[in-house]
């Protein structure tokens, strides 16, 4: 398995890049989301097929003011890419569900609701040959306890990854914040990679196991920090079809580069299955270059942008018949709709996220309480050596 997925990772990469070899470097920040499919030859014989269905590369986001025309894409690093280009392809496999042969889609209908289902033997794996930023890279500084619930939270702001307690409300509400890859992956694990608006339509999707490429840190405490930093005695509280679940983290081989030049190092790749070819963004500015071989258009607004997404909703809320839902207009108004007019799926994730909402400000509450005492205490030494002067 560790081996499948780095190989097929790595030749799909290449082989995509062979029209822009002078981009093959960006490769040194790579996520790839793979689909395992179990499967039966000629001869009656069963085995596993490894699919790459969407992968993105990057390393760094915008670092200017929040954008609200929902085409720029704030965070361009490789995890986040992977996950938007994964449900860019999601959307393709609903859409394909709804419009052409049932066969040909990757799900079907589940027997206890509306909404759709992966069919049996599917799996979805991820590869990553870097370590998730934030709280996984930071267990080689953490106090010897295996107290992973005291992680802080950080979130990448003005070009720099902090702690998400330090930023003042005004920074919140002007500059463009991006959780870090470890808090997104720990989120994924309750609320799955699918996102709120593919939750009208299909049911959490759950990441299964992570191959991690990046020698640099143990495997086995980025597991725990990734699976243990919500603590536990809570997961039966969450209503289906939600649930925890445990991501089970391997340590792979890294097909990339070890760093991509100067130039190159803004730049962020993506593509997922049956898209024509890659597209390049620039991460300084959120659209893709004039250099990409594939633009959606004269504006340079990627295919991964919310503008995009919301399109991609409309078309499936046009298939399945649902007005309500059309006559939302914005992606915020589609994310944050109101519980009482939602159908089961999107309910459920609305109570999750207020819920994993109050986790959060526990954290941040039980974190700054000893650092605000540490900080009188060393304020109170101070003006103590003052007086004394």
């Amino acid at each position: 398995h560790l081996m499948r997925s780095a190989t097929v990772c790595s030749e799909l990469f290449d082989r995509l890049l062979q029209d822009c070899p002078q981009f093959h470097d960006c490769k040194s920040c790579l996520a790839a989301f793979l689909l395992e499919k179990e499967v039966v030859d000629t001869a009656g014989l069963a085995f596993e097929r490894y699919q790459v269905v969407a992968f993105g590369t990057g390393e760094s986001c915008c670092s200017g003011w929040l954008g609200f025309t929902g085409r720029i894409v704030h965070d361009c690093h490789a995890l986040v890419i992977a996950r938007r280009a994964l449900r860019r392809f999601l959307y393709k496999q609903v859409l394909l569900f709804y419009s052409e042969d049932q066969e040909k889609s990757i799900y079907k209908r589940s027997p206890d609701s509306e909404l759709l289902q992966l069919k049996p033997g599917i799996y979805l794996h991820l590869y990553t040959n870097q370590t998730p930023k934030g709280a996984a890279q930071c267990i080689l500084m953490r106090m010897s306890s295996n107290n992973y619930t005291s992680l802080k939270l950080q979130c990448h702001t003005k070009g720099s990854l902090i702690p998400a307690s330090f930023q003042p409300p005004s920074v919140w509400a002007s500059r463009i914040c991006c959780m870090s890859d470890s808090d997104k992956l720990t989120r994924w694990a309750v609320l799955g990679v699918q996102g709120a608006l593919l939750s009208y339509f299909i049911n959490p999707l759950y990441i299964v196991s992570v191959v991690l490429g990046d020698y640099s840190h143990s495997v086995e405490k980025v597991s725990d920090v990734i699976n243990e930093r919500l603590g536990q005695g809570w997961h039966s509280q969450l209503p289906p079809p939600f649930e925890k679940r445990e991501m089970y983290i391997f340590g792979g081989a890294n097909v990339g580069p070890l760093a991509s030049p100067p130039e190159y190092k803004d730049l962020s790749l993506n593509w997922c299955l049956g898209d024509v070819g890659v597209e390049i963004i620039d991460s300084t500015t959120g659209r893709a270059i004039e250099e990409s071989p594939f633009t959606s258009g004269p504006c340079l607004s990627s295919r991964l942008c919310k503008a995009a997404f919301l399109s991609a909703f409309r078309a499936v809320a046009a298939l399945t018949q649902r007005q309500d839902l059309l006559e939302l207009s914005t992606y915020r108004q589609a994310k944050v709709r109101p519980p009482t007019t939602c159908r089961q799926g999107k309910t459920i994730i609305i109570i999750i996220y207020y819920f994993i909402i109050i986790i959060i400000i526990f954290i941040f509450i039980s974190w700054q309480t000893p650092l605000s005492r540490a900080t009188y205490n060393m304020s109170a030494k101070q003006s103590a050596k003052i007086q004394t002067t």
